[in-house]
């Protein structure tokens, strides 16, 4: 038979299409292998040029932590200084602030007085005016002189009236 016949060539056929089939496994298996082993020399790469970059960053990282503290330092003591700056500040403009009123207090004092100081010195210059006038008006009238009478202003009113 063909049953037999069938039997052996479908034997055939199915260990040539396990052998197709492990062959292509074989093939990715390779396949996967190589780029198992490329990813872990790349990760090697990696690896080799992270501790380059350490070394190379080690000292420079070591010499940078001091410098970091004395900035800490630093930062503080500029802090201190800015709030007693800033008090001072304050204190100062309060002080400046009381002195300008203080001053133009006085400039006003001082504007005041010496106003009152013009108005009284021009009252005592009208008042000697008219000091003067009474004693020469007296003077006049006084006087044994009939012209130095026409002269006062007494007779020149009491004329008018």
């Amino acid at each position: 038979t063909l049953e037999a016949e069938h039997g052996v060539s479908g034997l055939r056929n199915t260990r040539e299409t396990m052998e197709t089939v492990s062959s292509l496994k074989a093939d990715v298996d390779q396949e996967k292998g190589d780029t198992l082993e490329h990813m872990s020399e790349m990760v090697m790469e990696l690896n080799k040029k992270i501790g380059e970059r350490k070394s190379r960053l080690a000292p420079i990282i070591k010499e940078l932590r001091p410098l970091r503290q004395r900035l800490q330092e630093l930062s503080m003591d500029h802090t201190d200084k800015k709030q007693s700056y800033d008090s001072v500040a304050a204190g100062l403009d309060s002080t400046v602030g009381k002195l300008e009123r203080d001053v133009n207090g006085l400039y006003e004092d001082i504007v005041k007085n010496e106003t009152q100081f013009h108005m009284t010195s021009a009252q005592k210059d009208l008042l000697n005016y008219k000091q003067q006038l009474v004693e020469e008006e007296i003077k006049l009238y006084l006087s044994n002189d009939p012209q130095d009478k026409k002269k006062s202003r007494r007779e020149q009113l009491v004329v008018l009236i």
